[in-house]
């Protein structure tokens, strides 16, 4: 089988063991993936679909290059840290907040359900736009999208001790900002 093919948790498996999915699999399957963490990581609602087509622009550029050793996912997740950490920069985003939508079925729930999951959410996209760009990022990539502090480490280039810290302190902010008693969420 592939490396790439083995590594890659999107893709099932093909007949031919020794057939790397294509470009268009990889971005079929990961494009949700791309696309929810971009918008968690600080890029607008109207600006989402440009930045995910510039990930898989930088995927495609850059696919013959990727080390199968190396988790598909996390390989990635650092394309889109690096590519929503250049979006933030510019001072035209500085100062947006967002919303993001619940990801359950609205038909799954009453309508009270859904305001007050979506006022859940804009509360805690609303914290989350007031963590300095290093506490957020690791508290993404490593609480919401379940990344390993190792994984989140290699992506973000920052000692291992270094990224526990970010994230203990991310964790004991988004608290405070949330008004939670005894720490983190």
């Amino acid at each position: 089988m592939s490396p790439i093919l083995a590594r890659h948790e999107g893709i099932a498996a093909t007949e031919s063991a020794s057939v790397a999915p294509s470009f268009r699999d990889l971005f079929e399957a990961n494009l949700a993936l791309v696309w929810k963490v971009l918008r968690r990581l600080g890029v607008h609602e109207r600006d989402l679909e440009d930045e995910a087509h510039e990930v898989f622009v930088i995927v495609h550029r850059r696919l013959r290059d990727y080390d199968a050793a190396r988790p598909f996912r996390t390989w990635l997740l650092g394309i889109c840290h690096r590519r929503a950490a250049d979006y933030r920069r510019l001072s035209r985003h500085a100062n947006e907040s967002f919303v993001e939508a619940p990801e359950a079925k609205a038909s799954e729930r009453t309508i009270e359900e859904h305001y007050a999951e979506r006022e859940q959410w804009a509360r805690l996209h609303a914290c989350l736009e007031r963590l300095d760009d290093a506490k957020r990022t690791v508290l993404v990539l490593h609480d919401l999208e379940g990344l390993s502090l190792e994984e989140v480490a290699e992506i973000v280039g920052a000692p291992l001790q270094t990224v526990y810290s970010r994230v203990r302190s991310a964790r004991q902010l988004l608290a405070a900002l949330l008004g939670l008693e005894g720490g983190a969420p």
